[in-house]
């Protein structure tokens, strides 16, 4: 409390003696990436059945099978990945900061694990906060017979990215007092491994980079060999 009093005085005599103390500012820009992925699909040259039962030794302890309807020839699977950015590609964000006449700018992957940064709180102060971000969601493995020894398995996937923000913001009760309020926001972005996904301001897109769908389909081959 005392130190958000000496801040507020010293800006009070700094416009006297024509010294600038602005609040800080924090400025977010996004790059965008390219179009969705489309490699979800393989054939394989072995029966229904083989890769079938393939499929369900190939998967993973990050895959849950939900359910598993034979007859239908689909199989839904939940899944829990610690590092979104292998999976999937929302372009960078970049923050712009202005404090006390200093300026910082930190750029990082929108989907990276964790990042520290920092962001104003309304104060002439920049403070810090963490960033970080999970990935989970289910996909639905399509077997369809091609022939006897011939299948075409086809992965959809929906994606679930959690963006998760903790930090600290400045809360004033008065024109010199105030205190500091823990903070946690958090927010999902939804999408499909064929569609673009959007944060809740319209600024971030994410796409599939496919590597899930990828590892699916190669894990049933070496299953298979």
């Amino acid at each position: 409390m005392y130190k958000n009093l000496y801040n507020a005085l010293a800006c009070i005599l700094g416009t006297l003696f024509l010294v600038g103390c602005g609040t800080a500012q924090t400025v977010s820009t996004f790059s965008h990436p390219a179009v969705a992925g489309k490699d979800n699909s393989r054939v394989y040259s072995a029966s229904t059945d083989k890769v079938w039962d393939a499929t369900i030794h190939s998967l993973s302890n990050n895959f849950v099978v939900e359910n598993a309807n034979r007859p239908s020839g689909i199989m839904t699977v939940a899944y829990t990945l610690s590092d979104p950015m292998l999976y999937v590609d929302c372009g960078t964000r970049t923050i712009t900061n202005k404090a006390q006449g200093k300026e910082s700018v930190t750029t990082f992957p929108y989907a990276q694990k964790y990042v520290e940064i920092l962001v104003a709180d309304g104060t002439t102060q920049l403070k810090p906060a963490t960033r970080s971000t999970t990935l989970s969601g289910r996909m639905n493995i399509i077997f369809l017979p091609i022939e006897s020894n011939k299948v075409n398995v086809t992965v959809n996937t929906h994606y679930d990215l959690k963006v998760n923000l903790k930090g600290t913001r400045y809360v004033p009760t008065g024109m010199f007092f105030g205190y500091n309020q823990d903070y946690t926001d958090e927010e999902v972005i939804s999408f499909n491994n064929a569609e673009v996904g959007y944060d809740r301001y319209g600024e971030s897109r994410c796409v599939s980079k496919s590597t899930l769908e990828k590892l699916v389909l190669d894990n049933i081959a070496n299953q298979l060999r």
